[in-house]
């Protein structure tokens, strides 16, 4: 750890971690959406493991806020 330049020392990743979290976050959100439309409007078969697909991709977001 001694051999590292002194700008780098405190660098962080946090920003970029956040950053690419959030993207596949709303890849997800977006792709659950359209599975719900098309089970909804298209389909019209909701079923109990849809109700489970939205509470799988919402309940990360309480640990985002």
């Amino acid at each position: 750890m001694d051999d590292l330049p002194p700008e780098h020392v405190n660098a962080s990743n946090a920003g970029r971690i956040v950053g690419v979290v959030g993207v596949f976050h709303l890849f997800a959100l977006t792709f659950v959406s359209l599975r719900i439309y098309a089970r909804l409007f298209i389909l019209r078969a909701f079923g109990a493991e849809d109700a489970l697909i939205i509470v799988a991709v919402v309940s990360p977001s309480f640990f985002a806020i």
